[in-house]
Protein backbone atom coordinates (compact mmCIF):
# COMPACT_ATOMS: atom_id res chain seq x y z
CA UNK A 1 0.00 0.00 0.00
CA UNK A 2 2.00 2.95 -1.17
CA UNK A 3 -0.63 5.11 -2.67
CA UNK A 4 -1.30 8.38 -0.91
CA UNK A 5 -4.12 8.73 1.60
CA UNK A 6 -6.26 11.91 -0.33
CA UNK A 7 -8.87 14.27 0.67
CA UNK A 8 -11.82 15.32 -1.77
CA UNK A 9 -14.24 17.77 -2.01
CA UNK A 10 -17.67 15.62 -2.24
CA UNK A 11 -18.65 18.80 -4.36
CA UNK A 12 -15.98 18.35 -6.87
CA UNK A 13 -14.82 14.61 -7.12
CA UNK A 14 -11.34 15.86 -9.56
CA UNK A 15 -10.87 18.60 -6.68
CA UNK A 16 -7.89 16.96 -4.37
CA UNK A 17 -7.42 19.07 -1.41
CA UNK A 18 -4.78 16.98 0.14
CA UNK A 19 -2.80 14.01 0.83
CA UNK A 20 -0.59 12.24 3.07
CA UNK A 21 2.25 9.98 1.35
CA UNK A 22 2.09 7.06 4.24
CA UNK A 23 5.68 6.01 5.41
CA UNK A 24 7.63 9.05 3.54
CA UNK A 25 5.99 12.28 6.31
CA UNK A 26 4.73 14.37 3.41
CA UNK A 27 1.58 16.38 3.60
CA UNK A 28 0.41 18.20 0.32
CA UNK A 29 -2.39 20.98 1.15
CA UNK A 30 -3.95 22.47 -2.11
CA UNK A 31 -3.11 25.76 -1.30
CA UNK A 32 -0.85 28.68 -3.06
CA UNK A 33 0.05 30.54 0.35
CA UNK A 34 3.39 30.27 0.67
CA UNK A 35 3.25 30.64 4.38
CA UNK A 36 1.97 27.09 6.04
CA UNK A 37 1.13 28.58 9.59
CA UNK A 38 -1.99 27.14 10.80
CA UNK A 39 -3.27 30.17 11.35
CA UNK A 40 -3.12 31.87 8.14
CA UNK A 41 -4.97 28.50 6.49
CA UNK A 42 -8.68 29.32 5.58
CA UNK A 43 -11.41 26.75 7.20
CA UNK A 44 -11.17 24.32 4.03
CA UNK A 45 -7.09 24.58 4.52
CA UNK A 46 -6.83 23.70 8.16
CA UNK A 47 -9.42 20.77 7.81
CA UNK A 48 -7.71 19.05 4.98
CA UNK A 49 -4.47 19.89 6.78
CA UNK A 50 -5.86 18.71 10.12
CA UNK A 51 -7.15 15.53 8.17
CA UNK A 52 -3.71 14.81 6.60
CA UNK A 53 -2.21 15.19 10.14
CA UNK A 54 -4.29 12.58 11.47
CA UNK A 55 -3.04 10.39 9.35
CA UNK A 56 0.33 10.85 9.84
CA UNK A 57 -0.44 10.03 13.20
CA UNK A 58 -2.01 7.08 12.18
CA UNK A 59 1.30 6.29 10.37
CA UNK A 60 3.82 6.53 12.90
CA UNK A 61 1.43 5.66 16.13
CA UNK A 62 -0.64 2.48 14.97
CA UNK A 63 0.68 -1.20 14.32
CA UNK A 64 -0.83 -0.72 11.14
CA UNK A 65 1.20 2.17 10.04
CA UNK A 66 4.34 1.04 11.16
CA UNK A 67 4.39 -1.80 9.87
CA UNK A 68 3.50 -0.30 5.83
CA UNK A 69 7.02 1.93 7.44
CA UNK A 70 8.66 -1.29 8.19
CA UNK A 71 7.50 -2.94 5.06
CA UNK A 72 8.71 0.23 2.90
CA UNK A 73 12.70 0.79 4.41
CA UNK A 74 12.85 -3.62 4.19
CA UNK A 75 12.47 -2.90 0.51
CA UNK A 76 14.62 -0.42 0.32
CA UNK A 77 17.68 -2.23 1.88
CA UNK A 78 17.05 -5.22 -0.08
CA UNK A 79 16.55 -3.15 -3.08
CA UNK A 80 19.62 -1.47 -2.98
CA UNK A 81 21.40 -4.46 -1.83
CA UNK A 82 20.72 -5.86 -4.93
CA UNK A 83 21.99 -3.31 -6.69
CA UNK A 84 25.58 -4.06 -4.95
CA UNK A 85 25.38 -7.34 -6.45
CA UNK A 86 25.14 -6.37 -10.18
CA UNK A 87 28.76 -6.31 -11.66
CA UNK A 88 28.12 -4.41 -14.61
CA UNK A 89 26.87 -1.66 -12.48
CA UNK A 90 23.16 -1.71 -14.11
CA UNK A 91 20.45 -1.76 -12.32
CA UNK A 92 17.19 -3.08 -13.97
CA UNK A 93 14.26 -1.43 -12.84
CA UNK A 94 11.72 -2.17 -10.97
CA UNK A 95 13.54 -4.52 -8.59
CA UNK A 96 11.24 -8.06 -7.55
CA UNK A 97 11.41 -8.97 -4.26
CA UNK A 98 11.34 -12.74 -4.08
CA UNK A 99 9.58 -14.84 -1.49
CA UNK A 100 12.48 -15.33 0.47
CA UNK A 101 11.85 -11.85 1.59
CA UNK A 102 9.37 -10.96 4.33
CA UNK A 103 8.65 -8.19 2.50
CA UNK A 104 5.86 -9.41 -0.29
CA UNK A 105 4.02 -11.34 2.25
CA UNK A 106 3.74 -7.89 4.50
CA UNK A 107 2.66 -5.87 1.51
CA UNK A 108 0.03 -8.61 0.60
CA UNK A 109 -1.11 -9.02 3.47
CA UNK A 110 -1.62 -5.07 3.55
CA UNK A 111 -3.12 -4.82 0.32
CA UNK A 112 -5.92 -7.64 1.40
CA UNK A 113 -6.68 -5.59 4.78
CA UNK A 114 -6.91 -2.10 3.44
CA UNK A 115 -9.93 -2.92 1.53
CA UNK A 116 -11.91 -0.60 -1.10
CA UNK A 117 -11.78 3.51 -0.29
CA UNK A 118 -13.23 4.96 -3.82
CA UNK A 119 -15.77 7.02 -3.31
CA UNK A 120 -19.31 6.14 -2.93
CA UNK A 121 -21.93 9.48 -2.56
CA UNK A 122 -24.65 6.84 -1.56
CA UNK A 123 -23.61 4.12 1.28
CA UNK A 124 -26.71 2.25 2.37
CA UNK A 125 -26.09 -0.99 3.34
CA UNK A 126 -28.04 -4.10 3.05
CA UNK A 127 -25.98 -6.52 4.16
CA UNK A 128 -22.81 -7.61 5.56
CA UNK A 129 -20.68 -10.77 5.07
CA UNK A 130 -17.70 -12.45 5.36
CA UNK A 131 -15.12 -13.71 3.22
CA UNK A 132 -11.80 -15.22 3.00
CA UNK A 133 -8.47 -14.61 0.45
CA UNK A 134 -5.58 -16.25 -0.17
CA UNK A 135 -2.23 -15.15 0.61
CA UNK A 136 -0.09 -16.10 -2.27
CA UNK A 137 3.30 -14.93 -0.83
CA UNK A 138 5.59 -17.33 1.62
CA UNK A 139 4.70 -16.71 5.31
CA UNK A 140 2.48 -18.69 8.23
CA UNK A 141 -0.78 -16.38 7.54
CA UNK A 142 -2.27 -18.70 4.70
CA UNK A 143 -5.36 -17.02 4.26
CA UNK A 144 -7.37 -13.33 5.29
CA UNK A 145 -10.78 -12.97 6.44
CA UNK A 146 -12.60 -9.93 5.95
CA UNK A 147 -15.67 -8.54 6.11
CA UNK A 148 -18.11 -7.47 2.39
CA UNK A 149 -20.71 -5.05 2.21
CA UNK A 150 -23.71 -5.02 -0.10
CA UNK A 151 -25.24 -1.57 -0.41
CA UNK A 152 -28.60 -1.05 -1.40
CA UNK A 153 -27.81 -0.02 -4.86
CA UNK A 154 -25.92 -3.33 -5.11
CA UNK A 155 -22.13 -2.11 -4.75
CA UNK A 156 -19.21 -4.53 -2.89
CA UNK A 157 -17.14 -3.01 -0.71
CA UNK A 158 -14.36 -4.85 1.56
CA UNK A 159 -14.57 -2.55 4.35
CA UNK A 160 -10.92 -2.16 5.72
CA UNK A 161 -8.14 -0.43 7.02
CA UNK A 162 -8.40 2.23 4.33
CA UNK A 163 -12.00 2.74 5.18
CA UNK A 164 -11.55 2.70 9.04
CA UNK A 165 -8.23 5.50 8.38
CA UNK A 166 -10.39 7.92 6.13
CA UNK A 167 -13.30 7.43 8.79
CA UNK A 168 -11.14 8.49 11.43
CA UNK A 169 -9.66 11.27 9.81
CA UNK A 170 -13.25 13.01 9.22
CA UNK A 171 -14.34 12.47 12.21
CA UNK A 172 -11.55 14.30 13.79
CA UNK A 173 -12.39 17.00 11.52
CA UNK A 174 -15.62 16.98 12.34
CA UNK A 175 -14.80 17.43 16.16
CA UNK A 176 -12.08 19.44 15.76
CA UNK A 177 -12.69 22.23 12.82
CA UNK A 178 -15.67 24.52 12.81
CA UNK A 179 -16.49 24.42 9.24
CA UNK A 180 -15.46 20.99 7.91
CA UNK A 181 -15.63 20.24 3.99
CA UNK A 182 -18.15 17.53 2.98
CA UNK A 183 -17.30 14.25 1.90
CA UNK A 184 -18.83 11.76 0.58
CA UNK A 185 -20.05 8.93 2.40
CA UNK A 186 -18.04 6.27 1.97
CA UNK A 187 -15.21 6.19 2.66
CA UNK A 188 -15.65 9.23 4.96
CA UNK A 189 -18.27 8.06 7.08
CA UNK A 190 -18.25 4.25 6.53
CA UNK A 191 -17.46 3.51 10.01
CA UNK A 192 -20.30 5.45 11.30
CA UNK A 193 -22.68 3.94 8.90
CA UNK A 194 -21.21 0.23 9.80
CA UNK A 195 -21.40 1.13 13.43
CA UNK A 196 -24.85 2.30 13.28
CA UNK A 197 -26.15 -0.57 11.07
CA UNK A 198 -24.64 -3.30 13.24
CA UNK A 199 -25.14 -1.19 17.01
CA UNK A 200 -27.41 1.28 17.23
CA UNK A 201 -26.15 1.51 20.76
CA UNK A 202 -22.84 1.77 20.53
CA UNK A 203 -23.22 4.42 18.44
CA UNK A 204 -25.10 6.52 21.71
CA UNK A 205 -21.45 7.97 22.49
CA UNK A 206 -20.33 9.76 19.60
CA UNK A 207 -16.79 9.24 20.51
CA UNK A 208 -17.14 5.10 20.82
CA UNK A 209 -16.66 4.89 16.80
CA UNK A 210 -13.48 7.25 16.66
CA UNK A 211 -11.96 5.00 19.83
CA UNK A 212 -12.74 1.59 18.04
CA UNK A 213 -11.23 3.13 14.45
CA UNK A 214 -8.40 4.23 16.31
CA UNK A 215 -7.87 1.05 18.53
CA UNK A 216 -8.60 -1.46 15.70
CA UNK A 217 -5.34 0.07 13.69
CA UNK A 218 -3.22 -1.35 16.57
CA UNK A 219 -4.21 -4.86 14.72
CA UNK A 220 -2.70 -6.65 11.66
CA UNK A 221 -6.72 -6.95 10.22
CA UNK A 222 -8.61 -3.93 11.17
CA UNK A 223 -11.79 -4.19 9.02
CA UNK A 224 -12.16 -7.52 10.72
CA UNK A 225 -11.58 -6.31 14.43
CA UNK A 226 -13.78 -3.27 13.97
CA UNK A 227 -16.71 -5.68 12.92
CA UNK A 228 -16.00 -8.38 14.97
CA UNK A 229 -15.84 -6.13 18.40
CA UNK A 230 -19.24 -4.18 17.72
CA UNK A 231 -21.06 -8.09 16.84
CA UNK A 232 -19.40 -9.36 20.21
CA UNK A 233 -20.20 -5.81 22.30
CA UNK A 234 -24.34 -5.92 20.69
CA UNK A 235 -23.77 -9.90 21.42
CA UNK A 236 -22.46 -9.85 25.29
CA UNK A 237 -22.37 -6.04 26.55
CA UNK A 238 -25.95 -5.15 28.01
CA UNK A 239 -24.23 -2.10 29.19
CA UNK A 240 -23.54 0.96 27.38
CA UNK A 241 -19.42 1.67 27.25
CA UNK A 242 -17.35 4.40 27.31
CA UNK A 243 -14.06 4.93 24.45
CA UNK A 244 -12.02 4.09 27.19
CA UNK A 245 -13.26 0.47 27.95
CA UNK A 246 -12.67 0.29 23.85
CA UNK A 247 -8.90 0.67 24.62
CA UNK A 248 -8.77 -1.60 26.95
CA UNK A 249 -10.37 -4.44 24.90
CA UNK A 250 -8.51 -4.36 21.96
CA UNK A 251 -5.11 -3.48 23.99
CA UNK A 252 -5.46 -6.92 26.23
CA UNK A 253 -5.76 -8.51 22.93
CA UNK A 254 -3.29 -11.10 21.21
CA UNK A 255 -1.74 -10.18 17.32
CA UNK A 256 -0.74 -13.38 15.53
CA UNK A 257 2.48 -13.01 14.36
CA UNK A 258 3.82 -13.41 10.65
CA UNK A 259 5.89 -16.30 12.48
CA UNK A 260 2.26 -17.12 13.85
CA UNK A 261 2.79 -17.01 17.08
CA UNK A 262 0.86 -14.55 19.91
CA UNK A 263 2.18 -11.64 20.57
CA UNK A 264 0.61 -8.51 23.11
CA UNK A 265 -1.14 -5.46 20.78
CA UNK A 266 0.79 -3.09 23.03
CA UNK A 267 4.52 -5.45 22.94
CA UNK A 268 3.51 -6.08 19.43
CA UNK A 269 3.61 -2.09 18.45
CA UNK A 270 6.84 -1.56 20.52
CA UNK A 271 8.35 -4.06 18.48
CA UNK A 272 7.38 -2.54 15.51
CA UNK A 273 8.40 1.09 16.95
CA UNK A 274 11.74 -0.24 17.71
CA UNK A 275 12.61 -1.71 14.24
CA UNK A 276 11.19 1.08 12.39
CA UNK A 277 13.64 3.48 14.30
CA UNK A 278 16.02 1.46 13.43
CA UNK A 279 15.21 1.25 9.71
CA UNK A 280 14.51 4.53 9.11
CA UNK A 281 17.60 5.81 10.81
CA UNK A 282 19.50 3.27 8.43
CA UNK A 283 18.72 5.72 5.66
CA UNK A 284 20.75 8.55 7.03
CA UNK A 285 24.31 7.27 8.25
CA UNK A 286 27.00 9.49 8.37
CA UNK A 287 28.03 12.71 11.01
CA UNK A 288 26.79 15.52 8.59
CA UNK A 289 24.24 18.20 11.10
CA UNK A 290 21.20 17.38 8.55
CA UNK A 291 21.12 13.68 8.92
CA UNK A 292 21.65 13.88 12.52
CA UNK A 293 18.68 16.22 12.81
CA UNK A 294 16.58 13.50 11.03
CA UNK A 295 17.64 10.82 13.37
CA UNK A 296 16.97 12.94 16.16
CA UNK A 297 13.52 13.83 14.93
CA UNK A 298 12.93 10.06 14.04
CA UNK A 299 13.62 9.28 17.89
CA UNK A 300 11.49 11.56 18.79
CA UNK A 301 8.39 10.53 16.88
CA UNK A 302 9.02 7.10 18.36
CA UNK A 303 9.93 7.86 21.85
CA UNK A 304 6.27 9.69 21.34
CA UNK A 305 4.89 6.75 19.67
CA UNK A 306 5.51 4.23 22.35
CA UNK A 307 5.20 6.73 25.24
CA UNK A 308 1.39 7.89 23.91
CA UNK A 309 0.50 3.51 23.36
CA UNK A 310 1.86 2.78 26.22
CA UNK A 311 0.48 5.44 28.93
CA UNK A 312 -2.05 7.10 27.28
CA UNK A 313 -4.20 4.90 24.58
CA UNK A 314 -6.90 7.17 24.54
CA UNK A 315 -5.24 10.45 23.76
CA UNK A 316 -7.07 11.11 19.92
CA UNK A 317 -9.96 10.81 22.07
CA UNK A 318 -8.77 13.94 24.10
CA UNK A 319 -8.13 15.78 21.78
CA UNK A 320 -11.48 15.17 19.66
CA UNK A 321 -13.00 15.97 23.20
CA UNK A 322 -10.65 19.51 23.43
CA UNK A 323 -12.62 21.01 20.84
CA UNK A 324 -11.19 23.88 18.17
CA UNK A 325 -7.52 23.02 16.78
CA UNK A 326 -6.45 26.40 16.62
CA UNK A 327 -7.23 26.12 20.66
CA UNK A 328 -6.93 22.72 21.26
CA UNK A 329 -4.39 22.07 24.32
CA UNK A 330 -3.67 18.07 23.76
CA UNK A 331 -3.23 19.29 19.89
CA UNK A 332 -0.74 21.90 20.42
CA UNK A 333 1.37 19.15 23.27
CA UNK A 334 1.67 16.68 20.08
CA UNK A 335 2.60 19.44 18.19
CA UNK A 336 5.46 20.85 20.62
CA UNK A 337 6.71 17.35 20.77
CA UNK A 338 6.70 15.92 17.26
CA UNK A 339 6.07 18.97 15.35
CA UNK A 340 4.63 17.86 12.09
CA UNK A 341 5.69 15.78 8.57
CA UNK A 342 6.77 17.58 5.42
CA UNK A 343 4.29 20.13 4.69
CA UNK A 344 4.05 20.91 0.57
CA UNK A 345 1.89 23.54 -1.20
CA UNK A 346 0.50 23.94 -4.73
CA UNK A 347 3.62 25.62 -5.06
CA UNK A 348 6.20 23.18 -4.11
CA UNK A 349 7.26 25.17 -1.48
CA UNK A 350 7.72 22.73 1.34
CA UNK A 351 7.53 23.88 5.23
CA UNK A 352 8.00 21.89 8.92
CA UNK A 353 6.72 23.09 12.38
CA UNK A 354 9.72 21.70 14.63
CA UNK A 355 8.47 20.18 17.60
CA UNK A 356 11.56 19.08 19.85
CA UNK A 357 13.79 18.58 17.56
CA UNK A 358 13.91 20.32 14.32
CA UNK A 359 14.99 19.16 10.89
CA UNK A 360 13.07 21.33 8.19
CA UNK A 361 16.79 22.21 6.73
CA UNK A 362 17.07 18.44 6.14
CA UNK A 363 13.12 17.35 5.48
CA UNK A 364 14.54 17.15 1.51
CA UNK A 365 16.07 14.14 2.42
CA UNK A 366 12.90 12.22 3.30
CA UNK A 367 11.61 13.07 0.16
CA UNK A 368 14.58 12.46 -1.70
CA UNK A 369 14.23 8.57 0.04
CA UNK A 370 11.03 8.55 -1.40
CA UNK A 371 12.20 9.08 -5.00
CA UNK A 372 14.72 6.46 -4.63
CA UNK A 373 11.79 3.99 -3.24
CA UNK A 374 9.78 5.41 -6.08
CA UNK A 375 12.60 4.45 -8.97
CA UNK A 376 13.53 1.55 -7.51
CA UNK A 377 9.98 -0.08 -6.42
CA UNK A 378 8.04 1.71 -9.06
CA UNK A 379 10.79 2.68 -12.43
CA UNK A 380 9.88 6.29 -12.40
CA UNK A 381 12.76 8.11 -12.95
CA UNK A 382 12.25 11.73 -12.25
CA UNK A 383 13.04 13.18 -9.30
CA UNK A 384 10.00 14.94 -7.18
CA UNK A 385 12.04 17.43 -5.89
CA UNK A 386 12.85 19.13 -9.29
CA UNK A 387 10.51 22.29 -8.34
CA UNK A 388 12.22 22.51 -5.19
CA UNK A 389 15.27 22.30 -6.22
CA UNK A 390 14.44 24.47 -9.25
CA UNK A 391 14.36 27.10 -6.25
CA UNK A 392 17.64 26.30 -4.92
CA UNK A 393 20.38 29.08 -6.13
CA UNK A 394 23.20 26.46 -5.05
CA UNK A 395 21.47 23.62 -6.94
CA UNK A 396 21.85 22.97 -10.48
CA UNK A 397 18.52 21.81 -12.34
CA UNK A 398 18.43 20.16 -15.81
CA UNK A 399 17.72 17.84 -18.36
CA UNK A 400 18.86 14.48 -15.77
CA UNK A 401 16.65 15.28 -12.75
CA UNK A 402 13.58 14.17 -15.12
CA UNK A 403 15.07 10.90 -16.72
CA UNK A 404 18.90 10.24 -14.82
CA UNK A 405 18.70 11.79 -11.39
CA UNK A 406 21.32 9.05 -10.54
CA UNK A 407 24.17 11.44 -12.30
CA UNK A 408 23.30 14.21 -9.99
CA UNK A 409 25.88 12.64 -7.52
CA UNK A 410 28.51 13.70 -9.73
CA UNK A 411 27.93 17.41 -9.32
CA UNK A 412 30.18 19.78 -7.42
CA UNK A 413 26.93 20.93 -4.87
CA UNK A 414 25.07 18.08 -4.43
CA UNK A 415 21.28 17.89 -4.26
CA UNK A 416 19.16 16.02 -1.51
CA UNK A 417 19.08 13.12 -4.57
CA UNK A 418 22.25 13.28 -5.67
CA UNK A 419 23.75 13.32 -1.87
CA UNK A 420 21.75 10.24 -0.74
CA UNK A 421 22.35 7.97 -3.60
CA UNK A 422 26.45 8.93 -3.35
CA UNK A 423 25.82 8.18 0.64
CA UNK A 424 24.39 4.67 -0.27
CA UNK A 425 27.36 3.77 -2.43
CA UNK A 426 25.96 3.97 -5.39
CA UNK A 427 27.63 6.56 -7.35
CA UNK A 428 29.22 4.06 -9.53
CA UNK A 429 25.35 2.88 -10.91
CA UNK A 430 23.25 3.36 -13.57
CA UNK A 431 19.78 2.54 -14.07
CA UNK A 432 17.68 1.12 -17.03
CA UNK A 433 14.13 0.59 -17.45
CA UNK A 434 13.06 -3.38 -17.15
Amino acid sequence: MDMPLSRKLVANEAGELGYYVPGFFEIFVATDKEDMSLTNFDDKELGTFFHEYIHFLQDITTFYGLNNIYAFTEYLHFGVNQCYKNEDKQISVPIIIGNNSVVPAILEINKLTYGDVSDLKRFDISNISTFKDLVNSKCNVREIDGYVIETTDDNLVSFGAGAIMESMAYLMERFCIENPAKSSLYPYCSAEIVAQYLSPRFCSDPYNVLALCDASLMCSNPGRTFIDYIKSYEKNCPRNIKPENIYHHIFSMKLQNIDGSPVPVIDSLQQIAQVARNQLKDYFKDDSDEFKKLNQWIDSIIDFTIDFRSNHPSLIVDMARNGFLLKNRVFSNILQQIGTPTLRNLNFDYQQYPGKRDCEESIAYIKAVHCMYRLLHDGELKCDLYEWCSKDVNISVDESCINKPWLKCNKDLLCPFGYLWKHWGLSKYHVKLQ
